[in-house]
C-alpha cells in the first residue's frame, strides 16, 4: 500500500499536510514555479510549547521566505522544489506562489558592462552578486564567444534571457538542480549521447507504471527547413557564415542574422543545434506516471510500450508538472528527441 508523504518547509514553519502542490519544471524555461494550497487557518505548535494553537496562515508567510518540498511515498521523500515565496492569495485555502532560483537572479544587478565576452563569463557574472548564502552553481562547457549589449542595470536574469535572443534562443539554460544552472545546445549535446544530467535514467511501462493516457506523437520533421544558415556581418564589411552540418531535408533554407555572435564556428553550431531541434529523432507530447519512479527535465527516460513497439527507445525528459495532494499524486512528463532505440 503507498501512502503520500509530504515535508514542506516554508521559513520557520513546516507543513505534514496540504490540500494541493504543483510544481512545473522545463529545460526551455529558466523560472521554476511551486504553488502550494494549505488551509487559511491552521494549528501551529510552538517550539517549547505543549499545545497547539490556531493561527491565520497567511500572517506567518513573508514574501521571499525560502520554500522547500520533499514529496513521497510512505515516509520515502525526494525533494522536487526549492525555492522562494513569490506571492499569496486568499481564498478557500491560502494559495503560495513560488519560484525557484531564478527569483535570486532577478534580485542580482551584477553591472556587467557590454561588450565582448563568452557564454561561461557572463553565466558567472549573473550569479557572482547573489544576496544571502545560497550560491548558484553555473556548468556550462560550452566555449562561444558572444557580444554582450545589456545595460550595466540589468538584472542576472535579463542578462541570461538576452544571450538566449542573441542565439536565437538556441542556447539553452534551465536548473538541472535547484540552485545549479546548466547551459549548452541541448539538443546536440544530448543527440550526440553526451550525457546531461547525472541521475539515473528511469524506466517507464506505458500501461503498468503510468497511466494509459498519453499524447505522444512521433516527431514530425521535414515540416520546416532542413538546411539552417545563420550569418552576421562585422565591422569590416566581411560577412561570416555558419551553416548546419547534418542536412534533414526539407525545400528550402532557413536565414537569420545573428550579429551578437561572434565566431563562424558558433553560427554553425547554433546553425546545427536548430536543424536538430526541427527534425530530431523522438516524440512530441507527454504522458502520465505517477510520483514515483522520480524524473526531472534534463534526465533520461527509457520507454517500453507493448501496443506500440516503435516508441520503446531511450529519450530526453524536456518538462515535469508534478502535482500532489488530497486528489493522490501525479508526474506529467514530456518527451524530446531519443538517440538510443531498445
Amino acid at each position: 500500500m503507498f501512502v503520500l508523504s509530504s515535508d514542506i518547509s516554508i521559513g520557520d514553519l513546516r507543513f505534514e499536510g496540504v490540500h494541493t502542490v504543483i510544481i512545473k519544471r522545463s529545460v526551455h524555461n529558466l523560472i521554476e514555479t511551486a504553488v502550494v494550497e494549505v488551509p487559511a487557518i491552521a494549528c501551529f505548535k510552538g517550539r517549547g510549547k505543549s499545545a497547539p494553537e490556531k493561527i491565520v496562515t497567511a500572517t506567518q508567510i513573508v514574501t521571499g521566505s525560502p520554500i522547500h518540498i520533499k514529496l513521497g511515498y510512505n515516509g520515502e521523500l525526494r525533494t522536487e522544489f526549492e525555492g522562494y515565496v513569490v506571492s499569496c492569495k486568499m481564498g478557500t485555502h491560502l494559495q503560495i506562489n513560488c519560484e525557484g532560483a531564478s527569483y535570486l537572479l532577478r534580485q542580482n544587478a551584477p553591472g556587467l558592462q557590454p561588450g565582448k565576452s563568452t557564454v561561461k563569463e557572463l553565466l558567472q557574472g549573473a550569479v557572482s552578486k547573489i544576496p544571502g548564502n545560497r550560491p548558484i552553481k553555473v556548468s556550462c562547457a560550452l566555449d562561444m564567444d558572444v557580444i554582450n549589449n545589456c545595460s550595466v542595470g540589468a538584472s542576472g536574469l535579463e542578462l541570461i534571457h538576452q544571450m538566449a535572443r542573441a542565439t536565437n534562443y538556441n542556447l539553452c539554460c534551465f536548473f538541472i538542480k535547484p540552485f545549479e544552472l546548466w547551459c549548452g545546445l541541448l539538443y546536440s549535446s544530448y543527440t550526440s549521447g553526451i550525457s546531461i544530467s547525472n541521475d539515473d535514467v528511469m524506466g517507464f511501462r506505458i500501461g503498468y507504471n503510468t497511466l494509459e493516457h498519453n499524447s505522444l506523437e512521433e516527431h514530425a520533421k521535414n515540416v520546416k527547413s532542413g538546411i539552417v544558415e545563420y550569418k552576421r556581418k562585422r565591422s569590416t564589411g566581411d560577412v561570416l557564415v555558419g551553416v548546419s552540418v547534418d542536412r534533414w531535408g526539407g525545400g528550402s533554407i532557413e536565414k537569420t542574422i545573428l550579429n551578437q555572435i561572434v565566431q563562424e564556428k558558433s553560427l554553425a553550431e547554433l546553425a546545427d543545434e536548430k536543424a536538430i531541434r526541427n527534425n530530431y529523432n523522438g516524440f512530441d507530447g507527454a504522458f502520465t506516471a505517477f510520483l514515483q519512479p522520480y524524473a526531472n527535465p534534463g534526465g533520461s527516460a527509457i520507454i517500453v510500450n507493448s501496443n506500440m513497439p516503435n516508441m520503446d527507445g531511450e529519450y530526453l525528459i524536456e518538462s515535469t508538472e508534478v502535482t500532489f495532494g488530497i486528489n493522490g499524486a501525479r508526474r506529467k512528463i514530456e518527451l524530446g528527441p531519443g538517440f538510443n532505440s531498445l
